[in-house]
């Protein structure tokens, strides 16, 4: 038997359930060891299986810091509103305080005046 060409294919899921697929195929030159010219096809898409689910595995991982960012932003924009909504009423907790007072709530006047 004479070997003409050889191929390789090699199947890898990465994290995230990402898959890499890569399949090669070569020509044999005249004389060439088929078992070696297999053996650095076989090197050659390994490494690009690889490379492919260090990049899928990057845009995961940058996916995830993202979404983790937006939902820090959200978060802080709800705690922005919640903060002014806190400072609206520290402004008017004088008037609160005399307006207790002109209703005979002197106690929570008090407590106002204090907080």
């Amino acid at each position: 038997m004479i070997i003409t060409e050889i191929s390789y294919r090699s199947l890898k899921t990465g994290r995230g359930y990402n898959n890499s697929a890569v399949e090669a195929r070569a020509q044999l030159e005249d004389g060439e060891d088929p078992d070696k010219a297999l053996a650095d096809l076989r090197f050659w898409v390994e490494k690009q299986v690889d490379d492919n689910l260090k990049e899928l595995s990057a845009m995961d991982s940058l996916r995830s810091a993202t979404d983790r960012l937006e939902g820090a932003r959200a978060e802080a924009e709800r705690i922005e509103k919640r903060v002014d909504a806190y400072r609206t009423i520290l402004k008017e907790k004088p008037r609160l305080a005399e307006l207790a007072r002109a209703n005979g709530l002197g106690g929570d006047a008090l407590l106002l005046d204090h907080m």
